[in-house]
């Protein structure tokens, strides 16, 4: 397609000039009517005229080549104003927002919406910071990086020229570096039991289950209550037991409810990772008489978590 639009271009100038030689041939030749009166003023106008056909030749090539659509459009057949209401002709809009999710290993995945399918995508992609750990793919229009460190700002680059295509089919290619942020963050920390209410038999290595994210420690109290007071809070919260708030707390403990134990269990886990456990609570029940007990666990580092004892109650 370029050699077309050269080639008009070629062929209007060599229009232009040839128009110009004649232009000068005829005003340089002396004519029948004018061969008396042809002197040096004759001359001076048959050059003037040659060179304004020249000028007007040069004129002519200069807008075709000016004229000529986008040649990086033009070679794969676009309509520059169709792609312009489609994606945008920077190419920015084909490229989707990243979101951030962990695996189970605890490194990151960041992943985008990316309008293209053509197999030399991945070498016009760059990322800083590297690591030979970090793997990128072009899966069904779904870019994804692996691998990718909690706490570090990610910088990736698409090169100009990288290859798209349009919602309606059509290809084009970017003309400038599209640059993306990724900000990879811990997840917060959540500690919760997997269920509200457990039957432990003496003697059972059952344990409690519970799942935490980025908890280290966890601090553990035991309260014994009585069957009225437990039925009390459970109503008041809507048949089950859940988070209990400090009124919660206070509620229970005066109206017999008593502190039998504390303690504190530490896990080992990666970080960014929803781990589930089973805390060992079966051994603490086995020095201290049957009956019902209230569970309360909260993140040791958490200095305003809620535990019996830090409530007072009157």
């Amino acid at each position: 397609m370029l050699k077309q639009y050269v080639g008009r271009a070629m062929r209007a100038l060599s229009i232009g000039l040839s128009a110009a030689l004649i232009a000068s041939l005829i005003a340089c030749s002396p004519q029948p009517d004018d061969a008396a009166n042809s002197g040096d003023a004759g001359n001076g106008d048959a050059a003037t005229s040659a060179t304004e056909a020249v000028l007007t030749a040069f004129e002519m090539a200069q807008h075709v080549v000016r004229q000529a659509p986008d040649l990086e459009l033009a070679d794969i057949g676009l309509d520059a104003a169709n792609l312009k209401s489609e994606v945008g002709v920077s190419g920015s809009g084909a490229v989707g927002a990243f979101t951030v999710t962990f695996a189970s290993d605890g490194f990151a995945i960041a992943c985008a919406k990316v309008q293209s399918t053509a197999p030399d995508f991945m070498e016009f992609v760059q990322l800083t910071p590297t690591a030979t750990r970090i793997e990128m793919a072009l899966t069904d229009q779904q870019f994804c990086i692996r691998n990718l460190e909690s706490g570090k700002d990610y910088e990736l680059q698409l090169l100009a020229g990288v290859p798209f295509v349009t919602p309606s089919g059509q290809g084009f290619k970017n003309r400038e570096i599209i640059t993306r942020k990724i900000e990879v963050r811990d997840l917060g920390t959540a500690l919760s039991f997997a269920d509200s209410g457990f039957v432990l038999a003496r003697g059972s290595s059952k344990g409690v289950p519970f799942f935490t994210t980025n908890v280290s420690d966890v601090d553990l109290e035991l309260v014994r209550v009585s069957e009225r007071s437990l039925n009390k809070l459970i109503a008041r919260n809507d048949g089950g037991l859940g988070s209990l708030d400090r009124s919660d707390l206070n509620s229970l403990l005066s109206n017999a409810a008593v502190p039998v134990w504390k303690g504190r269990y530490t896990l080992n886990t990666s970080r960014n990772v929803r781990v589930e456990k089973a805390l060992p609570i079966d051994k603490v029940l086995e020095t201290l008489p049957e009956g019902l007990f209230i569970l309360v666990a909260a993140d040791a580092r958490d200095e305003k978590a809620v535990l019996p004892s830090r409530v007072r109650h009157t």
